[in-house]
């Protein structure tokens, strides 16, 4: 999730992905909009859901979530300090 100008959000952002070369394949949607956008699938191995963006399919569409793809997924942290972490996190492996 993403604030208006792209920086992260954790409460009441608008959702964005993107693929494995940083490409946005979801531009920054309401989250109202989220079933417009997304399918859920199962695997019989876990009672998890496992969300995927219709558009791109099932085998393509994965959506990840959590700290990393937080950090993967924004511009920016607009908090200073954790804004240079991120920074400095991506410049080891980038």
């Amino acid at each position: 999730m993403v604030d208006d100008i792209g920086n992260m959000e954790l409460y009441h952002g608008k959702l964005r992905a993107i693929d494995s070369e940083g490409k946005i394949t979801l531009p920054d949607v309401t989250t109202d909009d989220y079933q417009k956008y997304f399918l859920e699938g199962v695997e019989r191995w876990s009672y998890m859901k496992f969300p995927y963006l219709k558009e791109v399919g099932r085998e393509k569409g994965w959506n990840r979530v959590g700290p990393l793809a937080r950090m993967n997924v924004c511009n920016a942290i607009s908090t200073p300090l954790a804004e240079k972490e991120r920074q400095a996190y991506f410049g080891l492996y980038r």
